[in-house]
């Protein structure tokens, strides 16, 4: 059985030890971490006490960790979805477990992404009129431009002969 990591709960921040260990051994599982974000806020659900740490990883996916008062992890969510981890006690496999279920979802999970519905701005929208206006607009310059090219050709060849 190897060490067991603990956080440290009251004054978790990314300078963490156990922090920066975790990171480490979710790069030499193979997932790098972009963002790591620690939540302030002391949350309470059924009893215990518990802070968050979210881990965002290169491909978009998440990982969310719960860390109790006495500084374990107490529940693993990825992606949103709460993960069973049967490692507990071993943080390298636990790691490794994080990191396998993150591999087996990730095309479903880009798939998700690309589906996803973003809503634009009202600021950004541009209503179809306006858009033809502007087409119509562009395309009559164009067509001035046409024609003084044209008559610009006209006289040149006027003038060679």
């Amino acid at each position: 059985m190897s060490q067991k990591l603990l956080f440290s709960f009251d004054d978790l921040s990314n300078k963490d030890k156990a922090l920066k260990k975790i990171q480490r051994l979710f790069a030499s599982a193979g997932a790098e971490t972009i963002e790591i974000e620690v939540d302030d806020k002391i949350r309470r659900t059924s009893g215990i006490s518990y802070r968050t740490i979210h881990f965002t990883f290169a491909d978009s996916q998440t990982v969310t960790m719960l860390i109790k008062r006495p500084g374990d992890i107490f529940k693993v969510k990825v992606n949103g979805r709460e993960l069973p981890v049967r490692s507990q006690d071993d943080h390298k496999a636990a790691v490794g477990e994080i990191v396998a279920k993150l591999n087996a979802g990730r095309t479903a999970f880009q798939k998700r992404l690309a589906k996803a519905k973003v809503a634009v701005p009202k600021g950004m929208a541009v209503s179809r009129k306006s858009r033809e206006a502007k087409l119509v607009e562009k395309r009559d310059d164009l067509k001035a431009s046409i024609a003084e090219i044209q008559e610009a050709t006209k006289a040149l060849k006027a003038g060679e002969s």
